[in-house]
């Protein structure tokens, strides 16, 4: 996971990303052919191109990594819908808060945790913000009240050995205590 690292480092993600292109940037143009050079570095600007190029890739890769992940995530949930419709499965949507959630890896892990209940198809969060995830089950679990308490505890336990905790829908979050907090006293001094 990640330690509570992103509580702080997130929000200053766009700002490092921003000085990342910029310190690429500023090494592209000292690169280019237009800036002036002697000409015994030639060679060496060849070397220097392809060592940048690579630094590039991997800047890039690494900076947009989360939103791959996540892509990638959505692409697979909708494959496994598409094959539970296949199948003629009634499928029912059940609404839940997980609180918790620190950064896009904890989304991730809530979402491989919740899959691996044998009744869910798919669980997905739907606002890291607000902690919302929809999770889609075979409708037969809900015939029984006491199967569909079971299912919410097996959930629970699953979840909570990652360090989250699932709730009701309209459940507020620690985050979002914590947000609330802030805007009542932007100025307070800790």
């Amino acid at each position: 996971g990640c330690a509570g690292f992103n509580k702080f480092l997130g929000p200053l993600r766009p700002y490092t990303r921003a000085m990342t292109v910029a310190w690429l940037l500023d090494k592209w143009i000292r690169l280019s052919p237009l800036v002036e050079k002697k000409k015994d570095s030639e060679c060496c600007n060849q070397k220097s191109r392809k060592t940048l190029m690579l630094s590039s890739i991997m800047c890039f890769s690494l900076m947009f990594m989360p939103e791959a992940l996540n892509f990638a995530g959505d692409w697979k949930n909708e494959t496994l819908m598409r094959s539970s419709q296949d199948q003629q499965r009634q499928l029912t949507k059940l609404e839940f808060v997980v609180d918790n959630m620190g950064c896009e890896a904890c989304v991730k892990a809530v979402e491989d945790a919740v899959s691996q209940h044998e009744d869910v198809v798919v669980g997905k969060i739907i606002s890291f913000d607000t902690g919302d995830i929809n999770i889609f089950v075979d409708s037969s679990i809900l015939v029984d009240q006491s199967r569909q308490q079971s299912f919410e505890r097996e959930l629970d336990d699953l979840l909570r050995l990652g360090g989250y905790e699932i709730h009701e829908k309209g459940w507020t979050t620690k985050k979002m205590k914590a947000a609330a907090k802030k805007v009542k006293n932007p100025f307070s001094v800790k």
